[in-house]
Parts: structure tokens; sequence; C-alpha cells
């Protein structure tokens, strides 16, 4: 997930509208889907190679979220469908593998 700085250097969004968003994730995880439980919920992320790090971070706040997919795409989607622009989409079970691999790749460990 991108940082609140990311965000605002990118996208000019402030720290409160980036609080709004993690608390509207939280909502939906929780509350939703108990409502709808069969809601298909997943993130998507879009990395160059000069911000590979943002596949950590947004693995990581998949897993903190209970959010079960996280895509990784390598440039954004100008028109074309998901399934054609995905480089990557993990499922619950693989978002510690992938988190480990990209900690591995950059040398270190948190």
């Amino acid at each position: 997930m991108a940082s609140t700085r990311e965000l605002k250097k990118v996208a000019k969004v402030r720290e409160p509208v980036f609080n709004q968003l993690v608390e509207n994730v939280r909502y939906l995880m929780h509350e939703e889907r108990q409502l709808n439980p069969a809601i298909r919920i997943h993130a998507s992320v879009v990395f160059l190679k000069q911000n590979l790090q943002r596949i950590e971070h947004a693995a990581e706040f998949c897993e903190e979220h209970s959010i079960p997919e996280l895509d990784l795409q390598n440039y954004l989607p100008y028109g074309l469908d998901d399934p054609v622009i995905v480089f990557l989409t993990t499922t619950r079970n693989t978002l510690r593998p992938l988190i480990r691999s990209c900690r591995s790749l950059r040398g270190g460990s948190r």
C-alpha cells in the first residue's frame, strides 16, 4: 500500500484522506463481509523497477487487513481487462511467502 507521503506526492492525497481510506478498508473487511460473505475483495498495486518495495508494502497491507487477494501489475491498465495485464495474483496462502521474497530481494528483513 502506498504511504501517506507517497500518495501526497503522486496524487496530492492528504493524510486525513489516506487514513479514511484505511478505515474504509477495515470497515469493508470486517462489517460488510459479514453482511455479504460472497463478496469478492482483492487489492491491486502498480509497480515499477524504481518502486519494487510497493509489492512488499501491498502484501503486508493485505495480510494486516485480511484482504485475500493481491494483483500485481507492472503498468497502468488503460482500457484493458485485469486478466490481460495482471502480472501476478496472490492468495491469502501466498502473501507471507511473497513478503519474504521481497525482503530477500532487497537484502533485508523486518
